[in-house]
C-alpha cells in the first residue's frame, strides 16, 4: 500500500529499505551510538585470495529451507560457532526462488560463493526477502517455548507450569481429573478403532476420529510423519489450505481434469529469464500483484523488472488496493475493483471475447491429441464436443458418444466421432437424430457462451465498479498477443464464488490457448517426494489405509451415501437440502468446518484436539463464537475436553491448550520442500543447521512433534512405529524410534529419486554448504551409498531441474491434455442443497449464502455501506510477528479507505475506528484515507492484531513474562468476517461451490470510536 504522504520519506529511505535483507540479525545494542554507517557490520563471512575462499574461523555457513512464509526458498545462513546463533540470512545461489538465473548445480559451492562477490552483475546476486531475513531470529526468541508446560488455572489465562516430558506424556495418554475441573479422557481411551464415531451412521468411521489433529501441510518431512500417525491412530485431520484459498486453485484445475474433484493448480504469466523476449507480453493479475501472495518476490521481482524494462511487458493488477507503487514509463497499470467482484469482471472479459470472436479458433477446434500435434499445438479441447440436453434423459449433461465411447462432434452438418473429425464446429445448439433417437445437443463452447450472455455487460460492469468500456479494453489487450498472455490470481479472490473465479481465469487462458505455452500461463513441475524410494514410507505394512478412515468430520463425501439422506427417502420426504454442506468437490481437510461440525455435534463431537504449526483460531475467517467457547471451557456446552499444542511460540490457538509440547524452529529441523513460485521441478533441502534448544527427554532425545507422536504411537502399539516399523524395497526392515530416523529415510528416498541428476559433492562442498554438519544425525541410520546421495543433495541446499525449460513453443515435460471447456466428470456430482447436478462450466451469480439468498438480502447497503477486502503484507506472514525484525520494519497495519468514502462517512485520516459486520464482533484499528484504493471499500493487511506470540503477559512457574505490545499491534481481519445466517446452527461463511471458507467482499460498517 502506498501512502501518498509518505512518498517523500520513502524516497529518502531507499538505502535503509534495501539494506533489510542483509542486515545483521545479531547486531549490537541499538542504543549504542553509531560511529559510522558500518558501525554494526559483522566481519566478512569469508575473504577471497587468489580466487579461493579463506574461511572465517569463527563462523560456519549452511544452506537451509526458509520459514518466513510458505514459499520455501532455500537460504544461506551464517552461524556463530561459539554461540550457535544465526548472525545473518541471505539467499542460496542454487535456488530458483532466490536468484534471477540460478547457479548451475554442477558449479562447486566455492565457485558459486566467489561469484557472489563479483561486482557489476545483478545476475550474481542471491537474495532473500525481509521475511526470510527476519526468520533468523526464530531460534533465540525470548518468547520461545523450549520446555513442556501444563496449564494452571482456566484456559486462556496464559498461566503455565513446567513439568517433565514423561509426566505430560503419561497424563495425556491416561487422562483423569488433570486440572481439578472434572475427568478428561486421555488419548488411550479416545483411541477406539473398533467403535463408531457416530453410532447412527457408520459412514463416518471409527470413534478414534474424536481426536482432531490440525496441521500445516507445507513441511514435507515432518507433515508426512504426522499424517502417518493420524492414519494409524485413525484420527481426524485438518489443514489450513481450505480456509486460506484452496477454492481458486481447485477451480483452475477443472480445465485440466474431468472429475468431481481433480486436484488444484496455480498459474502465472511466463516471464522467466529463459523466455526472455519471447516471454509473456500481457499479464492480468487478479487480487494480487507480481511477486506478491504466494510467489517468491526475490526471483519474480527480478523477472518483472527485466520483463517490463527490457521486453515491454504490459500488465494490469485488478485489485481493490494498489499494493505496490506503479513504476512510471513501464507497462504496469492498477485497475481498482470492488472487493469480492472478480468473477463478474472475468465474465465480462469472456463475453467480449465471444462477441468479437477474439478466441483462438484453431486451438479450440482440435478434437484429439493427434489433431493438436498436427496443428503444432500441445493440447486439444472438448470445445466442440456435443452435450446432451434432453431433460430426464439418462445421459443428460453427458457427452454424446458412439458405441465405442468416442465423443461426437458436428462437422458440416454431420455427426462424427472425434477420431474421424480432427476439427469440430464450436457453436452448436440444435436438434439432431442419432441412432434413431431425437436429441437436443449443445456444444461445450456454446454452453459457455450462453452462460456469459445471460448477464448483460452493463450488469457485469456495475457489479465490479469498472466501466464497461474499460472491461472491453482489457479484453482487447489480453487477446492482442496470441498465446503470449495470461491471467493469474491469488487468495485475495476468496469470496462466495472463489471457485468460479479461479475457473474463469483458467477459461480465459484456455480461450487464447496459453496454457503451458512459452510466454503464456505456466505451471509448476512440483517437488521431489521423499515418501517413495528405498524406504516404503507412503504406507504401513499391515496398517490402515485411506479407505479405513471413513468420511471426514466435515463430510468430504457423497451426501447420497449418508444415513440422513436414506432416512429422508424412507420417510418419503425430499432429501434435499442436506442439513450441512458436503464438500465432495473439495476434499481438502477444512479444519474450520471440522470445528463447526463439532459445536453443532453433526456428525459427531470431539474429545481432543492437537495443533501443530497451525493457528486456526487466528487464521480461519468467520469462525462462530461457539468455536472459541469450545476452546475456552473444556466442560462447557461445546467444550473440547483435551487440547494439546505442539509449538515453538504460543499462538492464539495455543493459548487455550492444556499442554504445550515444545517444538523445533526451521533451522533445527530437516527439510524437503517444494519451491512455491518456481516453474522448475525442485526442492529446498537441509539437515539440522542448529542444535535444537528444546529440552530432552529421559532417553536424551530432543522433545518435538515427531518424538511426541512416536512415543504416543509406541505406547498404543500402533503399526508403523517402533521396532521394524518400516519396510524397504529390498525386503529388509528398519526401526522408527526418533525423528532422526524418519528424516534420514525421507532424505534418502528423495536423493535416490533424483539420482544421477544430483551434482557431485567434494569435501569442500560439504564444508561450505553446511551439509557435513547437517548430516551428523543421519549417518547412523542410512547406508553409505545412501549417505553419499544425501550429501550431494544437501551440498546445494536442494535441487532444481536444469533441463531445457521449453520444447518448442510450450513448456517441456508437460503432456498433451484434453482441456475442458466442459467438465463432464464434475456433472456427476450433486449439489447437496438443491439436489441438482453440478454444472460442467463456470456460472455467474452474485455472492450468495449456502441457501442461495444473496448477501444483500440479509446485509443491506443501508446498514453495511462498505465492502471489505484484505491482502497479504509483503513483509509479514501469519506467524512472522514472532520474529523481532518483523515488528521493527513492519510495525502495524491500517484500515485503508478512499478519501471520498471517508468524507461521505464523516471520517478523518488517523481516526480510531471500529470495523463491524453482521456478526457484531467489531475490531478496532487506525483509519488511513488514501487515493489508491477503490471507493466504497476498505482493505486491511493480514498478519497483525495478534493476542498470542508473546503479545500479552504470561506466567510460567509463577514468574511473569512481560508481553511485547508490538506483537499485538494493528487489527486482525478474520474475526470481523460474519457467519452464514442461513445454515443450520452456527457456521462460517463459505464458497458455495466448494464450501471452502471465504472472506472477501463482505459488507461492513466503519465507525469512529
Amino acid at each position: 500500500m502506498v501512502d501518498l504522504k509518505k512518498r517523500k520519506f520513502i524516497k529518502s529511505g531507499v538505502v535503509t529499505a534495501a539494506a533489510v535483507p542483509v542486515a545483521a540479525i545479531s547486531a549490537p545494542n541499538e542504543k549504542e551510538k553509531l560511529g559510522n554507517l558500518s558501525g554494526t557490520s559483522l566481519p566478512p563471512e569469508f575473504t577471497i585470495k587468489s580466487g579461493k575462499i579463506v574461511d572465517n574461523p569463527d563462523i560456519r555457513l549452511g544452506f537451509a529451507r526458509c520459514w518466513g512464509c510458505y514459499d520455501n526458498c532455500s537460504i544461506r545462513v551464517r552461524i556463530d560457532k561459539q554461540s550457535d546463533k544465526v548472525q545473518r540470512v541471505s539467499g542460496n545461489p542454487y535456488c530458483p526462488n532466490n536468484r534471477y538465473r540460478p547457479e548451475s548445480l554442477s558449479t562447486s559451492v566455492e565457485q558459486a560463493l566467489v561469484k557472489l562477490t563479483e561486482q557489476n552483475s545483478l545476475d550474481n546476486r542471491a537474495t532473500t526477502c525481509g521475511r526470510g531475513t527476519a526468520a533468523g531470529d526464530a531460534a533465540n526468541s525470548k518468547q520461545r517455548v523450549t520446555q513442556v508446560l501444563k496449564r494452571v488455572g482456566k484456559r486462556g489465562e496464559r498461566r503455565w507450569q513446567s513439568i517433565p516430558y514423561e509426566q505430560a506424556l503419561r497424563e495425556i495418554m491416561q487422562g483423569g481429573d488433570l486440572f481439578g475441573e472434572g475427568k478428561v479422557e486421555g488419548l488411550a481411551a479416545i483411541h477406539q478403532p473398533d467403535k463408531l464415531a457416530n453410532p447412527q451412521d457408520p459412514l463416518f468411521g471409527p470413534a478414534s476420529k474424536q481426536l482432531l489433529i490440525s496441521y500445516n501441510s507445507e513441511v514435507h518431512i515432518r507433515t508426512s510423519l504426522l499424517r502417518r500417525f493420524a492414519g494409524q491412530y485413525r484420527a481426524s485431520i485438518g489443514k489450513k489450505s481450505a480456509y486460506c484459498g484452496a477454492q481458486q486453485r481447485i477451480g483452475i484445475k477443472r480445465v485440466f481434469k474431468s472429475a468431481i474433484f481433480g486436484g488444484a493448480a496455480h498459474a502465472h504469466p511466463d516471464i522467466d529469464f529463459e523466455a526472455g523476449a519471447d516471454g509473456c507480453r500481457f499479464g492480468l493479475y487478479i487480487g494480487t500483484s507480481p511477486s506478491n501472495s504466494g510467489n517468491s518476490l526475490n526471483a519474480l521481482g527480478a523477472q518483472l523488472a527485466q520483463a517490463r524494462t527490457e521486453y515491454g511487458y504490459d500488465y494490469v493488477c485488478v485489485d481493490p488496493i494498489l499494493r505496490n507503487a506503479t513504476t512510471y514509463a513501464t507497462g504496469g497499470e492498477w485497475l481498482p475493483i470492488l472487493p469480492g467482484r472478480d468473477t463478474p469482471f472475468l465474465f465480462g472479459l469472456i463475453r467480449h471475447i465471444f462477441e468479437n470472436q477474439l478466441y483462438n479458433k484453431k486451438h479450440l477446434e482440435n478434437t484429439t491429441d493427434a489433431a493438436a500435434r498436427q496443428d503444432g499445438e500441445l493440447h486439444h479441447t472438448n470445445a466442440s464436443y456435443l452435450v446432451i440436453q434432453n431433460a430426464g434423459h439418462p445421459l443428460q449433461n453427458q457427452f454424446l458418444r458412439d458405441d465405442d465411447g468416442e465423443p461426437l462432434v458436428l462437422v458440416d452438418g454431420q455427426v462424427k466421432p472425434v477420431i474421424a473429425a480432427p476439427h469440430g464446429e464450436l457453436f452448436v445448439d440444435q436438434e439432431i437424430v442419432y441412432n434413431s433417437e431425437k436429441l437436443h445437443v449443445i456444444s461445450s463452447l456454446e454452453l459457455m457462451r450462453q452462460e456469459t450472455y445471460k448477464t448483460p455487460m452493463a450488469e457485469y460492469a456495475a457489479a465490479t465498479g469498472i466501466s464497461e468500456q474499460k472491461i472491453r479494453d482489457i479484453a482487447n489487450r489480453f487477446t492482442s498477443h496470441g498465446r503470449k498472455a495470461a491471467v493469474m490470481l491469488s487468495t485475495a479472490s476468496s469470496s462466495a464464488d472463489g471457485t468460479v473465479t479461479g475457473w474463469a481465469t483458467a477459461m480465459l487462458n484456455l480461450l487464447i490457448g496459453s496454457h503451458h505455452a512459452k510466454g503464456g500461463a505456466c505451471y509448476w513441475h512440483g517437488p521431489v517426494s521423499g515418501l517413495k524410494g528405498p524406504y516404503i514410507l507412503n504406507s504401513v505394512e499391515g496398517g490402515f489405509g485411506k479407505a479405513d478412515q471413513g468420511v471426514s468430520l466435515n463430510r468430504e463425501g457423497k451426501y447420497e451415501h449418508s444415513r440422513e439422506y436414506h432416512d429422508k427417502v424412507k420417510q418419503g420426504i425430499n432429501p434435499y437440502p442436506a442439513q450441512d454442506p458436503w464438500p465432495q468437490t473439495a476434499p481438502v481437510q477444512n479444519t474450520a468446518e471440522m470445528l463447526t461440525s463439532h459445536i453443532n455435534q453433526r456428525p459427531f463431537s470431539l474429545k481432543a484436539f492437537i495443533s501443530w504449526r497451525a493457528n486456526v483460531l487466528y487464521g480461519a475467517s468467520g469462525l462462530p463464537s461457539e468455536v472459541f467457547d469450545a476452546f475456552k471451557d473444556p466442560h462447557g456446552e461445546h467444550g473440547i475436553p483435551l487440547v494439546i499444542a505442539i509449538v515453538d511460540q504460543i499462538s492464539t490457538t495455543a493459548e487455550y491448550a492444556d499442554y504445550l509440547i515444545p517444538d523445533f524452529v526451521h533451522m533445527e529441523e530437516m527439510a524437503i520442500d517444494r519451491h512455491w513460485g518456481s516453474e522448475r521441478k525442485g526442492i529446498s533441502a537441509s539437515g539440522r543447521l542448529l542444535e535444537p534448544k528444546t529440552e530432552k527427554n529421559q532417553a536424551g532425545q530432543n522433545i518435538c512433534m515427531e518424538q511426541f507422536l512416536i512415543d504416543v504411537a509406541k505406547t498404543l502399539k500402533l503399526k508403523g512405529f517402533g521396532e521394524k516399523a518400516i519396510k524397504k524395497t529390498d525386503g529388509s526392515y528398519v526401526d522408527l524410534h526418533n525423528e532422526h530416523q524418519w528424516g534420514a529415510y525421507m532424505l534418502a528416498n528423495c536423493a535416490a529419486n533424483i539420482g544421477d541428476d544430483l551434482p557431485q559433492a567434494s569435501a569442500r562442498d560439504l564444508e561450505l554448504s553446511g551439509a557435513k554438519y547437517g548430516m551428523r544425525n543421519l549417518y547412523p541410520y542410512i547406508g553409505e551409498s545412501e549417505s553419499k546421495l544425501v550429501e550431494r543433495l544437501l551440498s546445494r541446499g536442494g535441487y532444481f531441474d536444469e533441463s531445457p525449460r521449453y520444447d518448442g513453443e510450450f513448456q517441456a515435460g508437460k503432456p498433451g491434455l484434453c482441456l475442458n471447456v466442459y467438465n463432464e466428470g464434475l456433472t456427476e456430482g450433486i449439489n447437496c442443497y438443491s439436489g441438482q447436478s453440478l454444472k460442467g462450466y463456470p456460472t455467474y451469480a452474485p455472492n450468495a449464502f449456502w441457501n442461495g439468498d444473496r448477501w444483500e438480502d440479509h446485509w443491506p447497503k443501508s446498514d453495511y455501506p462498505v465492502l471489505m477486502s484484505s491482502y497479504k503484507s509483503t513483509l509479514r506472514s501469519p506467524w512472522s510477528v514472532s520474529y523481532d525484525r518483523t515488528v521493527e520494519f513492519s510495525p502495524t497495519n491500517y484500515v485503508y479507505m478512499h478519501q471520498h468514502t471517508g468524507r461521505a462517512l464523516n471520517l478523518k485520516d488517523g481516526d480510531t475506528v471500529t470495523v463491524r459486520s453482521a456478526i457484531n464482533r467489531p475490531a478496532t484499528g487506525t483509519l488511513k484515507l488514501v487515493n489508491d484504493i477503490v471507493p466504497g471499500a476498505i482493505s486491511i493487511a493480514t498478519g497483525f492484531g495478534h493476542s498470542g506470540y508473546g503479545a500479552n503477559d504470561l506466567w510460567i512457574d509463577g514468574q511473569k513474562q512481560a508481553g511485547d505490545p508490538r506483537r499485538g499491534a494493528g487489527i486482525s481481519v478474520n474475526p470481523i468476517i460474519p457467519t452464514d445466517p442461513t445454515r443450520t446452527g452456527p457456521a462460517p461463511l463459505v464458497d458455495v461451490h466448494t464450501y471452502c471458507t471465504c472472506r472477501h467482499g463482505v459488507p461492513v460498517k466503519v465507525e469512529k470510536v
